[in-house]
């Protein structure tokens, strides 16, 4: 199970769509899953999430077992089973992010972004978007909402 996935990292989509995973992921990432990912929307974020393959395995089997009765089960359903590519860390460390999911996430060919560990999982976002997301979490925190406890149960 991966839970050392954490810090960020300032990356570049090259021309053909590709991101150089950071030494520090990617030497975690083949011994954990021999480079063998998983890459698609976020759920609540304006961003990708790269998964290893098991990791997806076990997400992906939750979800096809859940009944699709409810629309919002349907939604998840459509966003995270849709949008999700099989994907590998090539010869040269890098991941091939697929356009209609860079698209969607605004991570633009040739601009910086970010890779963001998240435990479990890497998020890539376009850096401006993960900055708004940062300004409205730091704004609930201090609205003392459910965020403001996580930080209590951490003695931040």
């Amino acid at each position: 199970m991966l839970s050392e996935l954490t810090g960020s990292y300032s990356v570049s989509v090259d021309s053909k769509g590709r991101i150089v995973i950071p030494t520090s992921f990617r030497d975690l990432l083949l011994a954990q899953s021999q480079g063998q990912l998983a890459i698609g929307l976020d759920a609540t974020e304006n961003c990708l999430v790269i998964h290893t393959r098991a990791h997806w395995e076990e997400l992906k089997s939750v979800l096809v077992g859940m009944k699709s009765a409810k629309s919002s089960v349907r939604e998840m359903k459509r966003i995270l089973l849709g949008s999700t590519k099989l994907a590998e860390i090539d010869s040269s460390g890098r991941l091939l992010v697929p356009k209609e999911l860079r698209m969607i996430a605004q991570v633009e060919v040739n601009r910086p972004a970010l890779l963001m560990g998240n435990g479990k999982s890497i998020e890539l976002w376009k850096i401006e978007l993960f900055e708004q997301s940062v300004t409205a979490i730091r704004s609930k925190v201090r609205e003392g909402d459910e965020h403001q406890q996580i930080l209590d149960q951490l003695d931040y």
